[in-house]
C-alpha cells in the first residue's frame, strides 16, 4: 500500500496527539521532508544481507 503525504502526516499528528494528550486542531506541521537510506542500509540491500531487526518488546 503506498502512502501519500497527507496520509504519513495525518498519521503521524494522529500519533502525537494521542501520546501527548494533545487536541489534534492544536497540532501543525512545521516542515516535512522524505528522508533516504541510510549507507548502512544501502549497504545491507546492495549485497542482499538478510537479517532481523529487534526493538524493545520482541
Amino acid at each position: 500500500m503506498k502512502l501519500n503525504d497527507e496520509a504519513i502526516v495525518a498519521m503521524a499528528i494522529a500519533a502525537i496527539a494521542e501520546e501527548s494528550g494533545a487536541d489534534i486542531k492544536n497540532i501543525r506541521v512545521r516542515s516535512f521532508r522524505k528522508i533516504g537510506k541510510s549507507a548502512l542500509e544501502e549497504y545491507i540491500e546492495e549485497r542482499g544481507i538478510a537479517y532481523k531487526k529487534y526493538q524493545l518488546g520482541d
